[in-house]
């Protein structure tokens, strides 16, 4: 059976990353970001096994309803690790 991965940061570096290999190894991904548009765009647009949902990470709404979209879609959601990077360092 697959899994249900839910990734957040999913429009760019390692976010994108994650979804690339869930959905190369069969799996379910909800991919989320600030700007949904933008991470259809970037993972090649809609595919059956790919949910792309808005998601601020600040805004328990948005929250709420990502996961709500998850459910409906695909029934479930499997336990995981959300990750979000960002660069910190100034140097070239």
């Amino acid at each position: 059976m697959s899994k249900v991965i839910f990734v957040t940061g999913a429009g760019r570096g390692l976010g994108t990353d994650i979804v690339r290999e869930a959905l190369t190894a069969g799996h379910n991904v909800v991919a989320t970001g600030r700007r949904p548009d933008e991470v259809e765009r970037t993972l090649g647009g809609p595919q059956d096994n790919l949910l792309v949902t808005k998601l601020d990470v600040t805004r328990l709404d948005d929250a709420e309803a990502a996961a709500q979209a998850a459910v409906e879609r695909f029934g479930r959601i499997c336990p995981g690790c959300a990750s979000r990077s960002r660069r910190t360092s100034s140097a070239p």
